[in-house]
C-alpha cells in the first residue's frame, strides 16, 4: 500500500548504487601480459640512440666520405660526386612529397570539419546537458537499447513512496529468487510512456525467501531517522522482515510471525500487506501492522509498537478475520480526516465469495472493527474477486478517495473506488482493465491518479496509470 499524503510515515529511500567495474578488469579484450621465466641473459640487447649524428669518417684514407645516392648504381659516377640532373631529380622528389603532404592536410581538415558537423547535428538533443537521466522518456526509455526486466513467474510485488516526494520504490523477485529494489522518479511516472526504466536498482541481502512469496513494503520516520522495511514469507512460510535506514545497510532478516504451529502463510496465497500507524494524523510513528493469509484459513493481524519492543523481536498477534478466504490476497491502507486515523483491510469472503472491507478508527482506541457492507459491489457478479485474487489499495487524501485493485472471476483487473475518511463501500463506476494472469498486485498514487503494478506475459512487469473515470493514462513495461 502506498500514499502520497503524509510525510511523517514516509522514507527518503536512499538506495545503494553499484558503480561500474573498471573496464580493464571487465573487458575480455584487455588482458595482462604474463611475465616470462627466463633469466636476464635472454633479454634483448639494449640499444641507445645518440642525440645527434657526427660527420662520418671513411675507413679508407684515399676516399672521401661516401654520399648515399637515390636509386641503384648506374656506372657513371666518379669520385662519389652526383651529376647535376640527379640533384634536380632529388629536388623534384622532395617538392612532390611536400605537395602531397599539403594536399593530405587540406583534405583531412575538410573531412574532419564535416564529421564534426554531422556529430553536432546528431547530438543536438544532448547539447544543453552533460547528463541524460536514465528515466528520460526520450532517452532512458528507448526500447532499442533496453529490454523488459525478467521476473519470477507469480512474483511478489511491493510499492512504497519515498519521503522526499520524488518517486516510488518497487520491489520484485527475479527468476533466481533474488529480491530487487528499484526506484522510479515521479517525473517518469507522470509520463505516458510505453516503457519505464528505474533510475536505481539494488539487490537485497535475502536468501531464505520462498519462491513466489508475496511482498509488502512500508516507509516511515522515527526521531528523524528514515526507515524502509520489507516483508516476505520465508521458505517455511514464516513471515519475515528486513529493514534499512538512510545511513545503515539492510539488516539481517528477522522473524515477524510468532513461534506457534499455525502462524504460517497459507501456501500459494498472495495475502500479505503491511502499513505503519500512528494515533493521530499529525502524530508520531508508533509502529506497524501486518495482515497476512494464515494457514488455518483466515486473515491474521500482527503488530509492533516501537515503544514496547525492538523492531527485530517477534510481533504481537492482533485481530483475526475469521470469515476471510486465505486462498486470496489481502489489501490494506491508511487514511486521515482531521484528527481521525483509519486503518482499512480488504479480503475475499470465504462464504459468499465477495469482497469484504473492514476498518478501524484511531487504532481501536474508541471502537472496534467496522464492516462497510459492500452491498452494491456484491450485487455485481462481474466484480466478484477470483478465488486466488490478489488485492492492492491506495488512497488520495486530497479527493477523499481510495482505490482497490483485484482480479475478477473473469481474470481481468478490476478497480473500484470508495470514500477514504471515514471509509465507505465501493461506489461510482466499477472498471475492468484486461487480464492479470493470476499474478500479484501493488498500487501507488502519483499526480492525481493511481498506478497499479502487475505481472504481464509471465516474465514481465507492467505499470498502468489510471484515471478515476477509467481512462488509461499510461501503460508501460518495466525495462532495465
Amino acid at each position: 500500500m502506498a500514499s502520497d499524503t503524509k510525510g511523517p510515515l514516509i522514507d527518503p529511500g536512499l538506495i545503494p548504487i553499484y558503480q561500474p567495474q573498471i573496464r580493464s578488469e571487465s573487458s575480455p579484450q584487455e588482458q595482462k601480459i604474463v611475465a616470462g621465466d627466463r633469466d636476464p641473459s635472454h633479454a634483448p640487447e639494449a640499444i641507445t640512440y645518440a642525440p645527434y649524428y657526427s660527420t662520418p669518417t671513411s675507413p679508407y684514407p684515399s676516399y672521401s666520405s661516401p654520399v648515399p645516392q637515390p636509386g641503384g648504381y648506374d656506372g657513371h659516377d666518379t669520385g662519389g660526386a652526383p651529376h647535376r640532373h640527379r640533384s634536380r631529380k632529388r629536388k623534384m622528389i622532395i617538392l612532390a612529397s611536400l605537395l602531397l603532404i599539403a594536399i593530405a592536410a587540406i583534405l583531412g581538415g575538410v573531412l574532419g570539419t564535416q564529421l564534426n558537423k554531422s556529430s553536432d547535428g546528431s547530438n543536438s538533443a544532448d547539447s544543453s546537458s552533460t547528463f541524460q537521466p536514465p528515466n528520460n522518456t526520450s532517452a532512458g526509455n528507448d526500447t532499442t537499447t533496453a529490454s523488459a526486466v525478467r521476473v519470477l513467474d507469480r512474483t511478489g510485488i511491493a510499492t512504497a513512496a519515498r519521503a522526499d516526494g520524488q518517486g516510488m520504490l518497487l520491489y520484485y523477485q527475479s527468476p533466481n529468487n533474488s529480491i530487487i529494489e528499484t526506484f522510479f522518479p515521479t517525473s517518469l511516472l507522470n509520463t505516458s510512456s510505453s516503457t519505464y526504466r528505474p533510475s536505481t536498482t539494488a539487490l537485497l541481502p535475502i536468501s531464505d525467501i520462498a519462491p513466489g512469496s508475496p511482498l509488502s513494503a512500508i516507509t516511515y520516520s522515527v526521531n528523524s531517522t528514515l526507515f524502509r522495511q520489507l516483508f516476505y514469507a520465508r521458505s517455511d512460510l514464516r513471515i519475515m522482515q528486513i529493514h534499512a535506514t538512510a545511513s545503515t545497510s539492510w539488516s539481517t532478516p528477522a522473524k515477524v510471525s510468532p513461534n506457534t504451529d499455525d502462524q504460517y502463510l497459507f501456501s500459494g496465497s498472495a495475502g500479505l500487506c503491511a502499513m505503519p500507524f500512528s494515533f493521530t494524523a499529525d502524530g508520531d510513528f508508533f509502529g506497524a501492522r501486518v495482515y497476512y493469509a494464515q494457514k488455518r484459513n483466515w486473515v491474521q493481524e500482527l503488530w509492533w509498537d516501537q515503544r514496547r519492543s525492538g523492531i527485530d523481536q517477534v510481533w504481537t498477534q492482533g485481530q483475526v478475520f475469521s470469515g476471510a478466504d486465505a486462498r486470496a490476497g489481502t489489501g490494506c491502507g491508511v487514511s486521515w480526516s482531521g484528527d481521525e486515523v483509519y486503518t482499512s483491510v480488504w479480503y475475499r469472503n470465504g462464504t459468499t465469495g465477495g469482497a469484504e472491507h473492514s476498518y478501524l478508527t484511531n487504532n481501536g482506541r474508541n471502537a472496534g472493527w467496522v464492516n462497510t457492507r459492500e452491498i452494491t459491489l456484491d450485487a455485481n457478479e462481474d466484480f466478484a474477486p477470483s478465488t486466488a485474487s490478489a488485492f492492492a489499495a491506495v488512497s488520495d487524501a486530497a479527493s477523499n478517495a481510495q482505490y482497490l485493485f483485484f482480479e475478477g472471476r473473469d481474470g481481468e483487473l478490476k478497480m473500484v473506488a470508495s470514500a477514504a475518511a471515514p471509509p465507505g463501500p465501493a461506489e461510482g463506476s466499477f472498471l475492468s482493465f484486461g487480464p492479470v494472469e493470476g499474478g500479484k498486485l501493488a498500487a501507488f498514487y502519483v499526480g492525481g491518479s493511481p498506478v497499479v503494478a502487475n505481472q504481464f506475459d509471465s516474465g514481465e512487469l507492467r505499470l498502468q496509470r489510471i484515471a478515476r473515470q477509467g481512462s488509461v493514462l499510461a501503460n508501460g513495461t518495466v525495462v532495465g
